[in-house]
């Protein structure tokens, strides 16, 4: 672990020396056949790997000779054939901390015999990178990527070899843990801080190919989370939230961030009495306090003073009413209105939590003239620092316009221009309320056109601007800030984003650009650990505009942009979880402020949520298989009910050639999602099986109409589908749907599930939802003219069909109740005379509609 930064005070986390072979022995020593040895070691050493499954057996090895085999093979094999392939000749010795003076030895019980303890150490490993980048070079950019080169080019087949090594260190890291999981001590936590060395190396030495052979970080496995580094997180008053630090990140470090930040204790003041027993993994409990209606209180800038409040001219509710933007300025003693522009009246937006103070009590616009002053003077502050004169502030041009000019800044506030209180009307008579929607579906636009976006929160706001950029990321990444849902929108769709820091505000990009002046990003320590790199730009890359919203994203569609957009929500919480759909559809740039009109006209989250999907309109058709709660109105049964606080990604991705290629359209009003999968359908009549759904898994088969069904060819053996049981477990039903199955006469299910059923194509688990067939929907077809032939496998030639799979020529319209997962038992231990429950097939082109 020695390759890894941590704190200054924190000595490197030790890793123990296990013993056993030397990996290089036996090998055949040649640079060709690195990766021949090093995917041979198991069956070198005489052991049992299947070579179909790739299933490495541990029977005949103790516990302390797989620790010592995953020590030798996936770090020391790892270590040695990466650098073989470059023909940088290391050995198993150059890694270990030598034999320590007979004085200072100590000696640990291991296995069944006593042994001095060593260490293993990377402490030369930035060197020997150094020799790599020196042979290799690095790559030129995107034109440079691996994939349009010459497959003949030994430079492209060297960087493929080393990108084998490593996923392959990767899928057989995670069979080692789980042998390790049920193992007792002391075996159980070697095996841990074996496993945390290798993820440390192996996510370096990715980091090192992106650089050298042109890969893109997302294509690198992601290493981590470790037991050991979480334990310590813990230790040092971490919350389970907080890791990885890089959650908006495809780069790939979250070993390195959580050795580095773990390696002290967490600077988070509001938890300093470490209670994060309410806390989830996706968000802090201390995040999620809300405003209780009637008790908010502003604060004074400081304790005792006793200024008076100022509330917001008129002017300022007549320019809501005309579908304007009223911005203020404070001279000390009177507050003035006027309409702000992009052009005209540049303004600067005021991005906040009402937790620090700033907020309103629901029944007046108006804010303690303390608060106003310190307002005006940092944004004027703001604006001298950023370049710009506010002295060149002129009206919008009119003939008759009297020019002059202006001491103070404009700025907008929502605290004073968001209309709040029941009482008030504008001359036009329109209720508050409807001004307050009025003023909240231009938020987007709000913050869009200001010139500049301040963001203040107490914490960031404590940091002079000569700290480290790590610890300004740690602070960003730990604030209240960061973690409200209307900041998000405030800090994606901003021109020019700025953080208030103790002695004057910073951009992002005045961060980085300090940052990379005096950055190597080539310098070895740094390809191995790029943390300071991802501290000056992840945040930056998060808050970047052109991400998610839709007027710089052409190149991303909407399903891509939603699908981002809620793995960053995850850690987002709000006070109102009706404004959720209105400001997600606000950062998707999803029919401006007349879509957010419309989402605001509805009443209730989840009718909120539901107008937001019909602005979406369009669909992953993957995305019904979803681990998210579901929202609960008819025709979007099928759709998530909230992104907030949802760890799961929104797209549950496998590797079996399932996904189907076009997006799904979802029928406006309710009428549901059309999905192109493959699925079962059973009926309830007189099944006894039905109360069992639910409480534990039923064993499935096809049924094959009564007719018989050989070999699809000559020589075939394996068992076909429709012969072969699967297991299916519902969970996770619907609230306020109805109950499962029972015996009703004449009632239909469907079950829709992604993917085949061919065993080579089925992993562990399929995910699947269950529901009602509409009544009206006509019965499966049962003629010879509506029986089609469906591709199960993939390939080419007349033997990939298998019989019988059919598709009805009409969509099938079902009624979401619940969540799925269908398995493959072992068949060896179904017997024919366990309860089928006997369920018709449809082929991977059936149409759904689910609602």
């Amino acid at each position: 672990m020695e390759h890894l930064p941590t704190r200054a005070d924190s000595p490197p986390l030790k890793i123990p020396y296990l013993g056993g072979e030397a990996f290089e022995a036996g090998t055949l020593g040649s640079t060709e056949g690195a990766l021949y040895n090093f995917k041979s070691y198991w069956q070198r050493r005489g052991l049992e790997r299947d070579q179909l499954t790739g299933e490495i057996s541990f029977e005949s090895l103790r516990p302390h000779e797989i620790a010592q085999s995953l020590q030798t093979w996936l770090y020391f094999g790892t270590l040695i054939s990466v650098f073989e392939v470059v023909g940088i000749p290391v050995r198993t010795r150059d890694f270990v901390i030598p034999r320590p003076s007979l004085s200072s030895r100590v000696r640990v019980l291991w296995g069944e015999r006593e042994k001095e303890e060593r260490s293993v150490c990377t402490a030369m490993l930035p060197a020997l990178v150094a020799r790599w980048t020196a042979r290799e070079g690095f790559s030129s950019g995107s034109d440079g990527r691996l994939h349009v080169r010459d497959v003949n080019d030994p430079r492209f087949l060297r960087g493929e070899n080393i990108k084998e090594m490593l996923n392959w260190t990767f899928y057989y890291l995670d069979k080692f843990h789980l042998e390790g999981e049920s193992m007792a001590e002391p075996y159980k936590n070697r095996m841990q801080l074996v496993e945390l060395a290798i993820m440390a190396v192996c996510e370096s030495l990715c980091s090192v190919i992106v650089a050298i052979y042109g890969y893109e970080a997302r294509e690198m496995p992601s290493w981590g989370p470790s037991p050991v580094l979480q334990a310590q997180l813990r230790r040092n008053g971490w919350c389970i939230s907080d890791s990885p630090f890089f959650p908006e990140s495809m780069s790939c470090a979250a070993v390195a961030a959580d050795y580095f930040f773990g390696s002290s204790v967490c600077p988070r003041p509001e938890r300093a009495d470490g209670d994060h027993s309410r806390c989830t993994t996706a968000i802090c409990d201390e995040y999620c306090r809300k405003i209780t209606p009637g008790r908010y209180e502003q604060r004074h800038t400081v304790a005792g003073c006793k200024c008076e409040a100022i509330s917001v001219p008129e002017e300022a509710i007549r320019l809501v009413a005309s579908a304007e933007v009223p911005v203020l300025q404070w001279d000390g003693e009177a507050l003035r209105v006027s309409a702000g522009d992009s052009v005209w009246n540049e303004y600067v937006a005021i991005s906040h939590v009402w937790s620090d103070g700033l907020g309103n009590n629901d029944k007046s616009n108006a804010l303690w003239a303390c608060q106003l002053s310190r307002l005006q003077s940092l944004v004027n502050e703001l604006w001298r620092s950023s370049g710009s004169n506010p002295s060149a502030y002129q009206a919008p041009h009119d003939d008759n316009a009297i020019h002059y000019e202006i001491e103070q800044v404009p700025f907008w506030l929502d605290t004073l221009c968001v209309p709040v209180g029941t009482e008030n009307r504008h001359p036009g008579g329109d209720r508050t309320r409807d001004l307050r929607k009025a003023a909240i579906a231009q938020m987007a636009a709000i913050y869009q056109r200001a010139s500049r976006v301040l963001v203040l929160d107490a914490s960031i706001s404590a940091l002079p601007r000569s700290t480290d950029i790590v610890d300004k990321y740690l602070q960003v990444h730990l604030s209240n800030w960061h973690h409200r849902l209307w900041t998000m929108q405030e800090g994606q769709l901003a021109r020019r984003l700025f953080f208030q820091f103790r002695d004057g505000a910073e951009s992002f990009e005045d961060m980085k650009r300090a940052e990379l002046r005096v950055w190597e990003g080539r310098a070895p320590r740094n390809l191995c650990a790029p943390l300071r790199l991802l501290c000056a730009v992840e945040l930056e890359a998060f808050y970047r505009a052109a991400e998610l919203s839709g007027h710089d994203a052409s190149h991303l569609d909407v399903t891509a942009r939603m699908r981002s957009c809620a793995r960053y929500l995850r850690s987002r919480e709000t006070s109102r979880s009706e404004d959720e759909p209105v400001c997600v559809a606000g950062i998707l740039g999803l029919g401006g402020d007349s879509g957010a009109r419309e989402i605001l006209a509805r009443d209730g989250a989840d009718a909120r949520m539901a107008t937001f999907y019909d602005l979406v309109g369009c669909f992953d058709p993957r995305i019904i298989f979803h681990n998210h709660p579901r929202l609960p109105v008819d025709g979007y049964r099928w759709a998530p009910r909230s992104f907030l606080r949802q760890v799961p990604d929104l797209i549950v991705s496998r590797g079996n050639g399932g996904m189907p290629a076009a997006a799904a359209v979802l029928i406006p009003n309710g009428g549901g999602l059309p999905v192109q999968f493959g699925g079962f359908e059973f009926s309830c009549d007189g099944d006894d099986l039905m109360p069992q759904l639910g409480c534990s898994p039923v064993l499935i088969r096809p049924v094959t109409d009564g007719r018989g069904w050989g070999p699809r060819y000559a020589g075939d053996y394996k068992t076909p589908w429709f012969a072969t049981a699967f297991e299916m477990e519902v969970h996770d039903v619907l609230e306020g749907s109805d109950a499962l199955p029972c015996a009703r006469p004449g009632q239909r299910w469907a079950v829709i599930w992604d993917g085949c059923l061919e065993r080579q194509s089925l992993p562990e688990s399929v995910p699947a939802v269950m529901g009602i067939i509409d009544a009206e929907t006509p019965p499966r077809p049962a003629t010879d003219l509506e029986i089609q032939q469906t591709v199960w496998t993939e390939g080419i030639g007349p033997y990939q069909y298998q019989f019988p799979a059919y598709s009805a020529p009409r969509w099938i319209s079902v009624r979401y109740i619940c969540r799925a997962n269908i398995t493959m038992p072992v068949q060896e231990t179904v017997s024919e005379n366990d309860t089928f429950l006997a369920v018709w097939a449809y082929g991977r082109q059936q149409m759904w509609c689910l609602r």
